[in-house]
């Protein structure tokens, strides 16, 4: 089989694109060489995995060349030449894919060979298109700016008519734009800094930070959205204290969300809901409820993680039924796992499903369908195997079968001990849980209840956050306040 750099690229293809790209390869604009033309059709034969036993360089060249002797260095030329060909094509359709950069080269050329007619109705059309966009992101103050830039590259050399005002005074405008373009892309990378800064152990150098928020703090910008909800969110990074911010931001947000566009309400939504799962676990009261709010309006507005292929990130799915079920509305999960379950990666979603199954089986009380779901799990990672434990261990415990519960913390307490692939944080968490669990299920199977023991215990589960013992810390608390 031919294996290179092409081959690879071809396979990233869609059939649109595949297809597209013969039409790019036939059009006498782009190729001229019918040897291509030739390899096109050749390598059409074998897309789109290439994996057939007769795509062998031999075969390929013998398409190219008939009965002529096979020459490997020949063959590899032209794989270079189609090659070269893909990559003018991928600039071709990123092009294709900005419809005002597209007509920008026009504009630009007509300024070349100064066609003043031509040159200002293209103008007007690229002025009609910004103005009916909606979203004013970084992308549009581009834009504007160079738009304005391009009008005073053409008229500054040019005598006044008495029509039009001198190109001077339109660089006032010019400069707000780009002023509007630096400050919302500035914000970006701060917001993108501040994000990064929190999983990475890395700081990064926050220059011009002060001078651009106390230029948007002392100017109106109600009517740039784009940038009051950015900087909102980069207030509320560096305020994590002050909640105001972040209902003023959420309300913000949803009050603004056409003029937003996709790929920011993603990393939007995620950083309001990152802050409400951080004071949920500070047990702030009623932020779990928010948490949920906030998943719930990624869902109506499909601004929820996904993985690379476009799948839910698993994790969301996690978080949205351990948090619905924490808030006690089963309801709720239900009408979750039976809508966005297909929503998830095949490869992961008999697991997923069956896990989230389980929960709401637990939650309900029916506890041995929720065992049945459990046990249709299979190759699993650590992070879904320490759950199964620990719903398993909560199982148990209201099922009454305590040396079924001591057993399996003892099993769980070895292997968090001896995976190494656990993370540490993720480690202590579970650890705690199970060290409190055995506690708890000792003093309840004690024939003396010792209402010291006991008064510790709450008091000990009390004082550990729920960022320290994980999710579970209400259930176990409740089980040690039954005890008194």
């Amino acid at each position: 089989m031919v294996k290179s750099k092409l081959i690879e690229l071809l396979k990233t293809f869609t059939t649109l694109e595949f297809n597209e790209f013969g039409k790019f390869i036939n059009s006498p604009l782009h190729n001229d060489s019918k040897l291509m033309i030739k390899l096109y059709d050749s390598l059409k034969k074998y897309y789109p995995d290439f994996s057939n036993s007769r795509f062998t360089k031999e075969n390929i060249f013998c398409e190219l060349y008939g009965s002529a002797k096979y020459e490997d260095k020949k063959l590899r030329e032209r794989i270079s030449d189609m090659n070269k060909l893909a990559d003018e094509y991928l600039s071709w359709i990123n092009y294709k894919k900005n419809p005002l950069e597209f007509k920008r080269h026009s504009l630009i050329q007509y300024l070349v060979r100064d066609l003043e007619v031509d040159f200002k109705k293209k103008y007007k059309d690229i002025e009609s298109d910004l103005d009916k966009s909606k979203i004013k992101n970084e992308n549009y103050f581009y834009l504007r700016n160079c738009q304005l830039l391009d009008k005073r590259s053409f008229y500054e050399t040019k005598l006044l008519t008495g029509k039009r005002k001198p190109f001077y005074e339109d660089l006032k405008d010019e400069i707000d734009q780009f002023t509007l373009f630096f400050v919302s892309k500035m914000l970006v990378y701060y917001v993108m800094m501040q994000n990064r800064q929190t999983h990475l152990n890395f700081d990064f150098e926050y220059n011009l930070y002060e001078p651009v928020m106390n230029f948007i703090s002392d100017n109106n910008f109600d009517s740039y959205p784009f940038i009051k909800i950015y900087y909102l969110t980069l207030k509320l990074g560096t305020n994590k204290d002050n909640e105001d911010i972040y209902f003023e931001l959420k309300e913000y947000l949803i009050t603004n969300l056409d003029f937003i566009e996709m790929e920011d309400k993603k990393l939007l939504f995620t950083e309001l809901f990152n802050y409400s799962m951080i004071k949920y676990y500070e047990e702030k009261p009623g932020y779990e409820k928010e948490a949920l709010e906030i998943m719930q309006l990624q869902l109506k507005h499909e601004t929820y993680p996904s993985e690379n292929d476009g799948w839910m990130d698993y994790a969301f799915y996690m978080s949205y039924v351990v948090l619905s079920i924490t808030v006690n509305y089963p309801d709720l999960t239900e009408k979750f796992i039976n809508e966005f379950s297909c929503k998830l990666n095949p490869q992961k979603k008999q697991n997923l499903y069956a896990f989230a199954k389980g929960m709401l089986q637990y939650a309900r009380k029916n506890y041995g369908a929720a065992i049945e779901d459990l046990s249709k799990i299979e190759r699993i990672d650590f992070s879904l195997y320490i759950r199964i434990r620990a719903l398993l261990a909560k199982i148990f415990f209201d099922q009454q079968e305590y040396e079924s519960v001591l057993t399996l913390i003892d099993a769980f307490k070895h292997y968090l001990n001896s995976n190494q692939m656990i993370p540490e944080d993720l480690n202590r968490k579970y650890t705690n849980f199970t060290n409190i669990l055995r506690k708890l299920t000792l003093l309840t199977i004690s024939p003396d209840k010792d209402d010291y023991k006991i008064s510790c215990l709450i008091n000990e589960i009390k004082n550990i956050s729920i960022g320290e013992l994980t999710t579970n810390k209400s259930w176990l608390l409740e089980r040690a306040e039954k005890l008194k």
